[in-house]
């Protein structure tokens, strides 16, 4: 069964291949901040630290709404602050096989 942890937490969250970041953790007891559920707010957007070839390419709309999110956190943080780094949507990043996961939320 795939996993996830936080750096920080030391609890470990069961994924299930299929769903998103966002309904596994949340049945597994974390909240994280989330809005439309949709893609299309952005709120739920974490940091894939490592395993992101266990999720299912950005479709569309999260591609739109990731983009929105670099130019706005570029603009607070400065160019290049998201260089290198994989940031997901957790309502949209579906899990496709079975590994580890490690995320945070991104601020």
């Amino acid at each position: 069964m795939p996993t996830a942890s936080i750096p920080g937490n030391s609890k470990t969250y069961r994924i299930n291949i299929g769903e998103n970041i966002f309904e596994c953790l949340r049945k597994d007891g974390l909240e994280i901040s989330h809005g439309c559920l949709y893609g299309s707010c952005g709120a739920c957007r974490v940091e894939i630290i490592k395993g992101s070839k266990l999720l299912e390419v950005p479709n569309e709309m999260e591609n739109r709404t990731l983009s929105l999110i670099k130019i706005n956190h570029e603009r607070i943080h400065g160019n290049g602050s998201l260089d290198g780094r994989i940031i997901r949507l957790a309502c949209q990043a579906n899990i496709l096989e079975d590994g580890h996961l490690e995320l945070k939320e991104l601020t």
